[in-house]
């Protein structure tokens, strides 16, 4: 879509995912500081920045001290890690009861995408069991994720 809309898209993996490198024991590295690497390496001055989930964390964790190098900042589909109480309160209203207790397969892409896209479906399945998180569902891991800047779960490798 943004492709064809004239805009050139740029794309890359986290540390350990897809394809991607993965972290040095004990140094996962920051997604943010990987990010500034790529955008240095590749020239870029100033850029639209698009982040979903846990790249949403990323991306704001970049726009915060770069703010000049972007012309827009979009963050789909993450929480940002917002702590406020009354936040808080009211997105748990959008979840049903046991909705953190779902396999990680029930809680990622939504039901609706599950059904327009089989394809796709499958191809983030792949994904998701090659990652460290889906590496530790597969050995049995009885945590769920921790997220970034919370305690690492004892399971993963």
């Amino acid at each position: 879509m943004f492709a064809r809309a004239g805009y050139r898209v740029i794309a890359y993996s986290r540390r350990g995912h897809h394809n991607s490198t993965p972290p040095e024991p004990g140094n996962p590295g920051v997604g943010a500081a990987d990010l500034g690497a790529l955008v240095d390496h590749l020239g870029l001055r100033w850029f639209h920045l698009l982040g979903a989930a846990l790249g949403g964390f990323y991306a704001t964790d970049y726009a915060l001290p770069h703010p000049r190098r972007l012309l827009s900042l979009v963050v789909v589909s993450s929480y940002l890690g917002i702590s406020d109480p009354e936040h808080l309160r009211v997105t748990a209203l959008l979840r049903p009861p046991g909705f953190g207790d779902l396999p990680h397969d029930s809680r990622e892409p939504s039901p609706f995408y599950c059904a327009a896209n089989e394809a796709g479906t499958a191809a983030w399945k792949g994904i998701s069991a090659r990652s460290p998180a889906g590496r530790s569902r597969a050995r049995g891991c009885p945590h769920r994720s921790t997220g970034p800047g919370r305690r690492r779960c004892p399971c993963a490798p």
